[in-house]
């Protein structure tokens, strides 16, 4: 595992192109986000991923995430309902994961899933790796799975040390804020359901969609 050291305050261009060599390779690289550190994979590259499933110790069909630039980008690869799109503007960059379903033709994350969950990351790293990368990349949290969520690069090296699968690189921006992770709200289905409620309160989603002109539809939890 290759350890250095980034100044989010001034995320230097040649860490970054590093980061996405890295990924563009077929690696997975543990970067810091705007909830804690995650790892990033090619979401396009089928055997990145499997990498990365091997690296968290999780199952190969539990599909992750994804890091989009911006709500366009994401519209490449996802169908967004009107609710979708209401709750983009509201809350992107930010930490919320909208679950749509998936474009027929999107070429990421294998090829069975029918959704897909994106998120604009609330970083200036995230965002100039996205500029660089061109690509989705997944971020999915960076610890074993079942394991709790990592704040600092001590952490992540503690678990993955005496591990046969280990991220190539880590980039070390310090401690990070212990921010809740992002909530994930599933819109494929029609309906608003919270699947997992983080930095983005129920009350909150609910204000952003009673806003004038916006609907009132029920929120569900279940």
């Amino acid at each position: 595992m290759e350890i250095i050291k980034l100044d989010l305050k001034n995320s230097k261009i040649r860490i970054v192109e590093k980061a996405a060599k890295v990924i563009l390779s077929g690696g997975v690289a543990a970067i810091p986000t705007d909830t804690a550190y995650g790892l990033a994979a090619n979401a396009r590259d089928p055997q990145a991923l499997e990498k990365l499933s091997l690296i968290k110790g999780r199952p190969e069909n539990k599909p992750y995430p994804i890091a989009v630039l911006d709500l366009a980008e994401a519209r490449q690869y996802a169908i967004f309902n009107p609710q979708a799109i209401l709750l983009a503007q509201e809350f992107w960059p930010g930490a919320l994961t909208l679950v749509l379903k998936r474009k027929k033709n999107a070429k990421i994350l294998g090829g069975k899933l029918k959704t897909v969950g994106a998120r604009v990351p609330d970083s200036l790293f995230c965002r100039r790796l996205s500029q660089i990368l061109n690509l989705p990349y997944t971020i999915t949290s960076a610890n074993l799975s079942g394991e709790a969520t990592i704040y600092t690069v001590s952490e992540i090296v503690k678990q993955f040390k005496n591990q046969k699968y280990q991220p190539d690189l880590i980039l070390d921006a310090g401690r990070l804020p212990a921010r809740k992770i992002s909530t994930v709200v599933d819109l494929s289905g029609g309906k608003v359901k919270i699947l997992r409620e983080g930095a983005v309160d129920a009350p909150s989603l609910r204000g952003a969609r009673l806003k004038p002109g916006r609907s009132d539809e029920a929120i569900s939890s279940n």
